[in-house]
């Protein structure tokens, strides 16, 4: 994003950037959130950290 690569592809239901590095590290997000959606989604119910609940909310995004 600080190089100005932030187009994003959303065509598969969930954003990418079209930056090649950025988009691989997305890519290797949506797997893990797919592969532990129910660890993911317990900090997401269960934590009092604001910033962790949000980490987690913006993952799920990448497992749908």
């Amino acid at each position: 994003m600080l190089a100005g690569h932030v187009d994003e592809n959303d065509s598969e239901g969930y954003a990418l950037l079209k930056d090649p590095e950025s988009q691989e590290l997305e890519l290797k997000l949506r797997a893990y959130v797919l592969e532990h959606e129910e660890e993911v989604s317990a900090v997401l119910e269960s934590l009092s950290d604001n910033e962790h609940r949000e980490y987690a909310g913006n993952a799920l995004g990448y497992g749908l």
